[in-house]
């Protein structure tokens, strides 16, 4: 069976579509979702994608659904307005993080990728996956999750 002009052409650009979606896919696979996220302000709109660092105030497990709930602030960057100064206050929910709470500390910084989503009225960073949290110690500077 041999193919026809427009049908050679057709299967050419099949071809040229699948090798661009591979390509794409192993490109953007290996990309960090931060890469994506933009700095958390108070500004920030619902179903944003952000990213926070910042101290952890206070730190709580669900009393059911094993989440964890971290308080978190931070010093606010040069560029923020005068009415977000002086901390930028944020309630971090961690969905199943419930056994990272033994690892987190008031005090120890700690640096998340989640969407900003409102919870009884109130501003929060809805972490997904425990992969997108990473806590230091404060006393040494290491890594705990």
């Amino acid at each position: 069976m041999i193919l026809e002009k427009e049908e050679r052409l057709a299967l050419l650009l099949m071809c040229a579509v699948l090798l661009a979606i591979a390509g794409a896919h192993f490109v953007l696979g290996g990309a960090d979702k931060s890469d994506f996220a933009s700095v958390y302000t108070n500004t920030s709109q619902e179903g944003e994608l952000v990213k926070y660092n910042g101290t952890v105030l206070s730190v709580s497990a669900t009393k059911t659904g094993g989440h964890l709930i971290i308080d978190a602030g931070r010093d606010s960057p040069a560029d923020v307005s005068p009415k977000e100064k002086p901390k930028t206050e944020i309630v971090l929910f961690v969905s199943g993080g419930g056994a990272l709470k033994s690892d987190i500390d008031k005090g120890d910084n700690i640096s998340a990728v989640g969407k900003v989503s409102i919870y009884n009225g109130h501003r929060e960073i809805m972490i997904e996956k425990l992969s997108d949290i990473s806590v230091f110690k404060q006393d040494n500077g290491t890594q705990a999750a």
